[in-house]
């Protein structure tokens, strides 16, 4: 046996199972703390000095703003570009009544009204819809053409419940489409 070998067997011997065992996981802690720890420490490092460059040209910028002010003309063309045309009423209202009934919502005659703005280049089309269904299908129903439909606002809801312990009630939604006229 050579002198090395002899070396760490004597040790091994002297410090018995517990004593390897501790050793070994000595031995893991410092793996991990090189090959993890420590590169983590070096990257947690540069986002920090990134997140404060940041933070110093976001303050450089707050205490020297640009400003380039857009004629309010043309904010407004580009607005007004952004809504669909009056033609796409139909369209709109299509997928309003494909939304009621995915959520199976039973809708009964409702109030219609076309109200062009003296001023601008934008309309407005004011949907009242009675429906009918529970509480959950109607707020599903109003979250989907809100979510679908940018160009939809909601004005109001109004509930109604038959009897006390029913689960389906009436409720009257009010819509406004914004429609952008030629």
């Amino acid at each position: 046996m050579s002198r090395s070998a002899w070396i760490v067997a004597q040790w091994a011997r002297y410090l018995g199972l517990p004593g390897l065992a501790g050793l070994a996981l000595a031995v893991l802690a410092a793996v991990v703390f090189i090959g993890f720890i420590l590169p983590a420490g070096a990257k947690l490092e540069r986002a920090t000095s990134a997140v404060l460059d940041l933070q110093s040209r976001y303050n450089m910028e707050l205490a020297n703003p640009v400003v380039t002010a857009l004629p309010v003309e043309s904010g407004l063309t580009s607005f007004y570009k952004l809504l669909p045309p009056e033609q796409s009423a139909v369209t709109l209202l299509g997928k309003i009544y494909k939304s009621a009934s995915k959520e199976s919502l039973s809708l009964t005659q409702g109030e219609y009204k076309f109200t062009r703005e003296k001023a601008g280049h934008m309309g407005r089309y004011q949907i009242i819809l009675p429906v009918k269904g529970s509480y959950i299908q109607v707020r599903k129903f109003i979250a989907k053409v809100l979510n679908a439909l940018p160009t939809v606002a909601l004005e109001g809801v109004s509930f109604k419940r038959e009897t006390i312990g029913g689960t389906e009630l009436e409720a009257k939604i009010q819509f406004t489409i914004f429609l952008g006229s030629v």
